[in-house]
């Protein structure tokens, strides 16, 4: 059974952070030109330092996911090429890799499950065979924090609208558990459509789409329970994902295209 949160923090959820030290509004975003094509690139992640970036790719045949990296973060970015173990027949996006950069949880439409993951011993090296995530069958586009204990995800329990939901685990040698799933509260009407959550790295800044193209932006209050969500971008963007409470990367939709954009903000 799903449970729904409410403002007094369970046992084993997130502690009450700090206040986040960027306060600011996003600058201008930049257009990163060099993935633009002609087919959408959407729901990209982009590592904390900034040399490594995963999205997805529209092929003729299915949507698989394109990886390109850097030395550092002033050299420009090579050509993206496709991740082996997306390219199948089956589309695959919403990617995500963990602080350590090595497991990917991607959603895929495989039969039978929505979320998958892959690891790889090194950052250098390739991600190996994938395998679904069987204890969250129906859960897509996740994000977790740094220590991989909290995760969030999209979900839709029958008769529900799409929305964001969350766990807690003892260690990482524990299994989620979508019974286990907690309603993230405080992100504004029910019966709204949210997708795409992404957390910061000590869970205290969470971003969201709402629909299909916008994007907002709340703090942890306590637990399971965040602030009134403020829009950030336009009405066109989509897919946020936090770098950390400095820039994030998203997707842009305009004339019938989707494109990646990089954005920060200054910081106390």
């Amino acid at each position: 059974m799903i449970r729904v949160a409410i403002a007094v923090a369970c046992a084993g959820c997130l502690s009450t952070p700090a206040p986040p030290l960027c306060t600011g509004d996003y600058g201008v975003p930049q257009l990163l030109d060099l993935f633009r094509t002609d087919v959408p690139e959407t729901g990209p992640w982009l590592s904390r330092d900034r040399t490594e970036i995963v999205y997805a790719h529209k092929d003729p045949n299915a949507k698989h996911l394109y990886r390109s990296r850097r030395a550092s973060p002033s050299d420009p970015w090579p050509p993206a090429n496709p991740i082996p173990v997306s390219m199948g027949d089956y589309d695959d996006s919403d990617p995500f890799v963990t602080s350590d950069g090595l497991t990917l949880y991607f959603t895929t439409y495989r039969e039978g499950h929505h979320l998958y993951t892959a690891t790889r011993p090194s950052r250098d090296a390739e991600f190996g065979d994938p395998a679904a995530v069987s204890e969250l069958p129906d859960a897509y586009a996740v994000s977790l924090t740094d220590d991989q204990l909290d995760i969030f995800y999209e979900f839709a329990p029958p008769t529900l609208s799409t929305d964001i939901y969350t766990q807690h685990r003892a260690s990482t040698t524990d299994a989620f558990v979508e019974s286990a799933g907690v309603l993230v509260t405080g992100l504004g009407n029910t019966g709204a459509i949210r997708r795409s959550p992404s957390i910061s790295a000590d869970g205290s800044v969470l971003m969201f789409g709402l629909d299909s193209t916008k994007m907002f932006r709340t703090t942890q209050l306590q637990g399971t329970m965040f602030d009134t969500p403020t829009q950030v971008g336009t009405n066109t963007d989509a897919d946020p994902s936090i770098i950390d409470d400095d820039a994030m990367v998203f997707t842009r939709h305009h004339d019938n295209e989707a494109d990646l954009y990089f954005a920060e903000r200054s910081c106390k």
